[in-house]
Formats: C-alpha cells, sequence, structure tokens
C-alpha cells in the first residue's frame, strides 16, 4: 500500500486567537500579538467609550488598467468619549511604503476626510509603548 500524502502544517508567523472584548460587542479573532495589545489598551483606556474591529469595508481600485475594485478592512474603530472617532491600522513601518498599503490608505483617508473621522497608523514604535503601560 502506498502512504498517504499528508499536507505539512504551515507555521504561523503570528500569534492568533481569540479575546472577549469589555469595549467591543463581538469576541475579536486576532491575529496578530499587537493586535491584541491593542483590544487589552482599548479596553483599560477611560477615554475610549467603545471600538469595533475589523467592522467595515472600504473599496479601493487595486488595478488602475482593470479597474478592479477590492476592499479594505481596516483593524479598530474606535469611538472617544470625547466624540471623536479614530481608524487605526496596526502595522509594522516596514510595510508602510508597499503598493498595496498605500493604495488602500488613500482610499480610507479620503473616506475618512468626508466622514469626519482620523485614520492613523500604529507601528511596532506605538505597539511597545502600549504594552509598557499596559504593564503599569
Amino acid at each position: 500500500m502506498a502512504a498517504k500524502k499528508t499536507k505539512s502544517k504551515k507555521k504561523r508567523r503570528y500569534k492568533t486567537g481569540s479575546y472577549k472584548a469589555l469595549k467591543c460587542k463581538e469576541v475579536i479573532k486576532y491575529r496578530s500579538s499587537w493586535e491584541l495589545i491593542v483590544a487589552r489598551f482599548l479596553d483599560l483606556d477611560h477615554n475610549v467609550e467603545k471600538f469595533e474591529y475589523e467592522n467595515m469595508k472600504i473599496p479601493y481600485v487595486s488595478n488602475r488598467k482593470t479597474m478592479r475594485i477590492r476592499y479594505y478592512i481596516p483593524d479598530f474603530f474606535i469611538h472617544y468619549t470625547d466624540g471623536k472617532k479614530v481608524i487605526v491600522e496596526v502595522k509594522p513601518s516596514n510595510k508602510l511604503n508597499h503598493v498595496k498599503v498605500v493604495k488602500k490608505a488613500e482610499a480610507i483617508r479620503y473616506w475618512a476626510k468626508a466622514n469626519n473621522i482620523e485614520y492613523v497608523f500604529w507601528t511596532e514604535q506605538t505597539i511597545k509603548e502600549l504594552k509598557k503601560l499596559l504593564k503599569d
């Protein structure tokens, strides 16, 4: 009998899991330890009223020749107690200039400006600071 071929399990580079946030309606299925740190921080921040995780889809043109439309799903949509709203994308700083990231950022900045919402990247520097605050 021939041996059955089994698929080798691909090693995941990122820490994944579920987190039941206090200020988010749904259980967060995070795909990186950075996203978990952000969610935990937002739960503890008294200035945050609520937040949403991957709750919106923003269309953007991924290919100008074919005009193919794709959708960008940002990581966090934060609602602060003072009424301010911020969309946060968690991303390593070395990825910020990738073509795909730039196209997504252009689309969401346009949408966010039209809706009076701030859009920001939280990179490893921000995550490092949040991690320190969580330990205190």
